[in-house]
């Protein structure tokens, strides 16, 4: 609130009862009784009054503006010795602090849904949970709008308050504008890495193709690691996260296998899943549920002085995990990654292998400047079976990519080569600083330390150090990096080169 109120009075006062001889007068004197006793109320409120001298001067006297000038000018300099009086006062005891009044909630007489062509208005509706007509909050609202946008099913979600006539009222409505997500996307991209070499991929995503909310996906990788898959994903509505899913892949990649830090054979792996999943979605960043899955594996040596070939069936269940709340695909500021998966395979329901697996991986960037954040990462696994456990089901540490055909076995870990360590377990810790120093154009040093232990126990003394530093620019075609990495400052580090998204 205001200090000091400045009032300029410039009203008619009200005229001698000897002076109204006419009706005209008459009129004027009655009008004059109104508006005096509202200018008497407002004068109250006043600290200080100015009232020019307005003997003389009409209302409509247009052409008298200089006049009306000087007179009020000569009003407020008369005033002004009051003026200055009660500002000093008021540093004197200071302002006057009025708290306002915070409007949290609103009257809502009806809702309005704009733009549903395929979604069922009423199943929107309840999924939005607002009670209307009723007072309803801004984060009511939010929340509702953020409900309905995480659902996946439209592109965008907006509202406004409007007003409505009906009949001779005017109601007030909230009017929710959905834009429903329909667009098919097909994408290509490729990518190079110092290991792996070239690499494409192709891609097509298509909407509600066999039933309204579902999501078919086509996915073909080509290179030294090939991926060819298709999936089929549901949820069953605005407000409601149970999700249902279908996959088929075929996958064939490399897998080195290193004794002594040298390189002595290269598996390839052959693998063919189909999988069904059933879970929650929560909003557009996690997933949870379980995992049912068949797959034929054929794990065969093509660099070796031995003849290997092994052929595996199996059928397991799985529960799982996964969360993703990045703000960027390359080089994110802030957001954490999760990937939470415990599979079991068991030869009593006609598996040909009993065996678990069971890993965390998480990672987090802490935003700690504008333009700097701190990394986090811990990636735990223990497996069990013994020779029962697929050759292809063991953890692998090493390079400075993460994988994505087998993203549950394989982790990079700077200072060694790609698969550089393998065992039935894995424990590996990062710490990392990621600076963008220019625009688009970023430094990270990251340190980790860890092993492939064959029995479960923490001992850090056996763990593995190692550094890496990456230099990278983010550009429209996707990020590219140049990482050297070594487990010890006394020898020249390795150097790999990363270029476009990965995948």
């Amino acid at each position: 609130g205001a200090d000091v109120i400045i009032c300029v009075d410039v009203s008619d006062p009200l005229a001698p009862a000897d002076s109204i001889r006419t009706l005209l007068d008459v009129l004027d004197q009655s009008i004059s009784f109104r508006t005096t006793a509202s200018t008497e109320e407002q004068r109250r409120l006043c600290d200080v009054i100015i009232e020019p001298d307005i003997e003389g001067l009409s209302a409509i006297a247009f052409d008298r503006a200089a006049e009306w000038i000087a007179r009020g000018e000569a009003a407020a300099r008369a005033a002004l010795p009051q003026i200055r009086a009660l500002a000093g006062d008021a540093r004197a005891r200071g302002s006057r602090h009025v708290p306002l009044v915070r409007i949290d909630s609103t009257y809502v007489d009806e809702l309005v849904l704009e733009g549903l062509q395929l979604a069922s208005g009423h199943s929107v509706a309840r999924a939005l949970d607002l009670e209307v007509p009723g007072w309803v909050t801004r984060e009511e609202v939010d929340r509702a709008i953020g409900s309905a946008y995480s659902s996946g099913l439209f592109a965008s979600v907006t509202y406004r308050l409007d007003g409505a006539q009906r009949g001779d009222s005017l109601v007030s409505a909230l009017a929710i504008r959905f834009q429903e997500e329909k667009r098919d996307r097909l994408g290509f991209s490729f990518r190079y890495e110092t290991r792996y070499k070239a690499s494409i991929l192709m891609s097509t995503t298509l909407r509600n193709l066999l039933q309204y909310g579902s999501v078919t996906r086509l996915d073909m990788r080509l290179g030294q690691q090939i991926q060819v898959g298709g999936q089929y994903f549901r949820r069953s509505g605005p407000g409601n996260a149970l999700s249902l899913g279908a996959r088929a892949e075929w996958s064939e990649a490399p897998l080195d296998f290193f004794e002594d830090g040298r390189r002595v054979a290269e598996l390839r792996v052959d693998v063919v899943n189909l999988s069904g999943f059933v879970g929650m979605a929560l909003g557009n960043t996690a997933l949870a549920g379980v995992l049912l899955k068949g797959e034929y594996a054929h794990n065969r040596a093509t660099i070796t002085a031995d003849t290997f070939d092994e052929k595996d069936t199996f059928y397991s269940v799985a529960a799982l995990v996964r969360a993703d709340t990045y703000d960027r695909a390359a080089f994110p500021s802030r957001g954490f990654g999760l990937l939470l998966k415990s599979e079991w395979a068991d030869r009593s329901v006609g598996s040909g292998h009993s065996f678990s697996h069971n890993v965390l991986d998480a990672d987090l960037y802490l935003p700690i400047h504008r333009h700097a954040s701190l990394i986090f990462r811990a990636t735990l696994g223990s497996s069990s079976g013994g020779d029962d456990l697929p050759t292809h089901y063991l953890f692998f540490l090493g390079g400075s990519s993460p994988y994505f055909v087998f993203p549950d076995r394989q982790f990079p870990f700077f200072g060694l080569e790609t698969h550089e360590r393998r065992g039935r377990h894995v424990q590996s810790f990062q710490f990392g600083v990621q600076v963008e120093f220019a625009e688009r154009l970023f430094a990270i040093l990251r340190l980790n330390a860890g092993d492939t232990p064959e029995h479960w126990d923490f001992d850090p003394d056996r763990y593995l150090v190692g550094y890496g530093l990456t230099l990278g620019v983010r550009t429209p075609f996707g990020p590219i990096t140049t990482t050297i990495a070594e487990t010890t400052l006394a020898e020249w580090p390795d150097l790999s080169v990363d270029l476009g998204y990965q995948f």
